[in-house]
């Protein structure tokens, strides 16, 4: 489970943690779950004008474009779900994504 972090990761290192974790933490039968802020996201400005607070924004299709990316050939099965406005790329089995 990685909530967040991905929030603050640039697309190579996001790419790169992705495939690390795959390919050497995930056994078959494993489920990596991580989530990301979507876009459109109606507080973005307020956050990083006035919080500071920076996130890189992903749409369905970017974090189906990083997984793909990233995982190890012939493992590039795929699953991503919508909850409330938000992106939820979940259940990578098989050290895989659905």
């Amino acid at each position: 489970m990685a909530g967040g972090l991905f929030d603050y990761l640039e697309e190579r290192f996001t790419r790169a943690l992705i495939r690390t974790t795959l390919s050497r933490l995930c056994r078959p039968g494993d489920t990596f779950c991580f989530s990301n802020i979507a876009t459109p996201n109606p507080y973005a400005a307020l956050m990083a004008h006035i919080g500071r607070w920076n996130l890189v924004e992903r749409t369905p299709a970017d974090i189906e474009a990083d997984v793909r990316a990233a995982a190890p050939p012939g493992r590039n099965r795929r699953r991503t779900g919508q909850h409330r406005r938000c992106h939820r790329p979940d259940a990578f089995r098989d050290g895989a994504a659905r």
